[in-house]
């Protein structure tokens, strides 16, 4: 009895080790996003596309297509269409890597340092980091049909672009504020 309550225990521990490696490890995206390009480039680029892969990922595309496709056809036609997911996966790590990145930026200049901003940054990576991972290998396994999962991937960078956007307008305050202090001085 007690062998087996250690086993599962045992089990329990490998698998919460797991999960936080998961959250914690970058993702590849992350190793070098690159910030000298213009600002432009900084945005969600790939995310603004997730209308057409909702599209794609339809049921009734895929009523349609076993209804008219030979058996290999519609395999090879699921292959096309993880690929396409996988790729768009991968553009939405580097979205979020960019704009991640760009948060960081921001934070780092900002006069006033808040602890809660940054632990939400870092509770909004870590999520998108282990719902990545999950919907990769749900892709893996062929099981991803749906784009709801995608969706909240893309509204988790929606948040951080947001939250992103939000400190560039504060920091651009104080500084005018500190300018116009400046300048009537």
């Amino acid at each position: 009895m007690i062998f087996v309550i250690s086993v599962i225990a045992l089990g329990c521990l490998a698998a919460l080790l797991a999960i936080v490696w998961l959250a914690c490890k970058p993702l590849p995206a992350e190793s070098a996003p690159k910030l000298d390009g213009p600002v432009e480039e900084l945005t969600a680029l790939h995310s603004q596309r997730l209308p057409q892969l909702r599209q794609s990922l339809d049921p009734a595309d895929t009523s349609y297509v076993q209804s008219r496709l030979s058996p290999a056809k519609e395999r090879q036609w699921r292959r096309e269409r993880r690929k396409i997911v996988r790729d768009f996966l991968s553009g939405l790590a580097e979205d979020f890597a960019r704009i991640d990145r760009l948060g960081r930026t921001v934070a780092s200049f900002s006069p006033t340092f808040s602890r809660r901003q940054e632990i939400e940054r870092i509770g909004l990576s870590l999520r998108f980091r282990v719902n990545y991972r999950i919907l990769c290998v749900r892709l893996a396994l062929g099981e991803l049909e749906s784009a709801r999962q995608i969706a909240g991937l893309a509204e988790l960078i929606g948040n951080m672009a947001a939250r992103t956007e939000a400190a560039m307008a504060h920091l651009q305050e104080a500084s005018d504020r500190r300018a116009g202090a400046n300048f009537g001085a």
